[in-house]
């Protein structure tokens, strides 16, 4: 009888290893590395949404739940029918399969198409020149407003990864605030008229939303981005942006310092079309690169609802413009 009972639970034991090895969507991980140490003070995430599972960016899987604090350019909501191609900032804990304990959507620009020229492929919204999607097949058409996600390269020149219909939504833009000779605030070409209380510096990267008229803002907020994105909640970072070399001779991505040796970027695949993906740590000074995050193999996961995320977000579904659409990246916007 002992006989029987050690080989039944043999057996079993047998079937349940099967089971879990045989199953890949019991897997957590993805792509995040054997050496990832995400759960350690937690992660801080930026970059374009590539595909659903939960969300990815960046090569990872970050569930939404009603824990996770969501907000879009600064304003808290309940829900956000999250698209492709979006850029999100996340707080996340966990390994492989990460948890968002903060997450916000951010756009570059939202406002009226003012020109649009098919042989460069660019067209100017708020005074800020905006490059198409790579997938795009078609540009806005002048008098359309949109809501752009991007990275913006060293030039001030904004890279979309999605455009998306604006619809009613407030005048916004975001970059770095700087004063002219006369005095007048600006972002890129476009001016900006502060609140008499206002008190930016030059420099500073901002987030302004208003009324336009013409080449001109009228602020109604005004928001300061702090010069150090997610302050000292995270130990790594995974952030998607172009490589800007900074007064002080070195190098940022995004917000962040980064200490590269010089000779070391010409080991990085920089394109002056396409953002670095970077796993960061901190380092002596600034944070130390860990890898580069490849294009290539990103997962894409599939839009599907879970019991975690339900009430938090929905099967992306925003109405594309009337007989028209923009590509956004890997897909149609909306999509």
């Amino acid at each position: 009888m002992k006989t029987l009972r050690h080989a039944l639970s043999l057996l079993l034991l047998s079937a349940l290893l099967t089971a879990c090895i045989g199953n890949p969507s019991r897997q957590l991980a993805y792509n995040t590395g054997p050496d990832d140490e995400s759960g350690l003070g937690g992660t801080g995430i930026i970059g374009a949404i590539t595909g659903f599972g939960s969300i990815f960016v960046n090569g990872v899987e970050v569930e939404i739940d009603r824990r996770t604090r969501l907000s879009v350019d600064g304003e808290v909501v309940d829900e956000h029918p999250f698209a492709r191609g979006e850029v999100v900032e996340i707080v996340a804990t966990g390994k492989g399969l990460m948890h968002a304990r903060e997450l916000t959507v951010r756009h570059e620009v939202i406002g009226t198409v003012e020109r649009s020229d098919l042989d460069t492929r660019t067209f100017r919204v708020l005074g800020q020149i905006v490059l198409a999607p790579p997938s795009s097949a078609v540009l806005p058409l002048p008098g359309e407003r949109v809501a752009i996600s991007g990275f913006r390269d060293p030039q001030g020149r904004i890279h979309a990864t999605r455009v998306a219909p604006a619809g009613q939504t407030p005048g916004l833009v975001t970059g770095a605030l700087r004063y002219d000779a006369q005095g007048v605030a600006r972002i890129g070409e476009l001016q900006i008229l502060l609140p008499a209380d206002s008190r930016v510096t030059d420099g500073a990267m901002v987030r302004v939303t208003g009324k336009a008229d013409g080449h001109v803002l009228t602020a109604q907020r005004v928001r300061v981005l702090p010069a150090t994105p997610f302050g000292k909640a995270v130990r790594r970072l995974l952030v998607q942006g172009f490589l800007y070399k900074s007064g002080s001779g070195g190098y940022r991505i995004d917000r962040f310092a980064l200490n590269l040796a010089p000779e070391a970027t010409h080991a990085l695949p920089v394109r002056p079309d396409t953002p670095l993906r970077l796993d960061m740590r901190p380092g002596e000074r600034g944070w130390a690169l860990q890898r580069v995050i490849r294009a290539e193999g990103l997962p894409m996961g599939r839009p599907e609802r879970t019991p975690l995320n339900t009430p938090r977000w929905r099967h992306p579904g925003s109405p594309v413009m009337p007989g028209r659409g923009m590509g956004g990246m890997g897909g149609w916007h909306g999509r």
